[in-house]
Parts: C-alpha cells; structure tokens; sequence
C-alpha cells in the first residue's frame, strides 16, 4: 500500500522482488502471506500472483477488490464478521467462517496467558 505514489521504478522493484521471493517460498514448500487493506491491482500485480496458493477474501467493498483478490467476484457479496472465501488451486472456491474473537475474550486470553507466565517464572527448580 505504500507503493501507491508516483514513484514507477520502486514499484517495479517491488513487484520483481515479491515474484522471487513467491517462487523461492513456493519451491521450498513455504507459504506467503501477502495481507493488504486496499487490495489494489497495482499493488497485487498478476507476475506474482501464480506463486500465491491460496487466497483468503474477507468482505470487500468492491467487485474489483474481489477480482484482485481471488480473480472472481463473491467477496463483495460476504456479510462480513469473520465471512470469508477461500480459495486454494486445488478446489473450487469455498466459503468459510473465520472465528471472531471480541473484546472481552482477548482479554480473557491475555489475563490467562499472564497467569499461567507468571506462575511458571516463580517456580524455582528443585
């Protein structure tokens, strides 16, 4: 997203070096995760989009943010709240619930994961 000046050399660069970076993860059997907030063609350029998996679409605003997201539309048309479509080259394309997790269950977690932190950092060995 940050690429989205005027600046057409660094954008060359960076679209260059995330399609090496997509087929050195992809032949090492990693995978690479590419997370926008605008998704934009400009910034999800089609040279590397063959070494991208799969893809997860949560609710977009737009028909075009669903096509440079999964090359179809469908995401524009999700509910939102952990909505989503996945889509792997595999299988046909899948719509699935993603976990929502509010407010006070994050903070159930963190209270948790202090507690039991903590308790393990007063114990000394015997």
């Amino acid at each position: 997203d940050q690429l989205e000046g005027d600046d057409k050399d660094s954008l060359k660069d960076f679209d260059r070096n995330m399609g090496r970076l997509g087929q050195k993860a992809r032949g090492a059997g990693l995978f690479l995760w590419i997370t926008t907030q605008h998704p934009l063609a400009t910034t999800i350029s089609n040279s590397f989009k063959p070494n991208l998996q799969a893809r997860l679409a949560l609710k977009v605003s737009a028909l075009s943010d669903s096509r440079v997201i999964l090359d179809q539309s469908g995401a524009e048309n999700l509910l939102g709240q952990g909505d989503a479509l996945f889509r792997d080259s595999h299988i046909a394309l899948t719509r699935l619930q993603t976990p929502m997790i509010d407010d006070r269950i994050q903070e159930m977690i963190r209270q948790g994961w202090q507690a039991t932190h903590s308790s393990n950092r007063s114990m000394t060995p015997t």
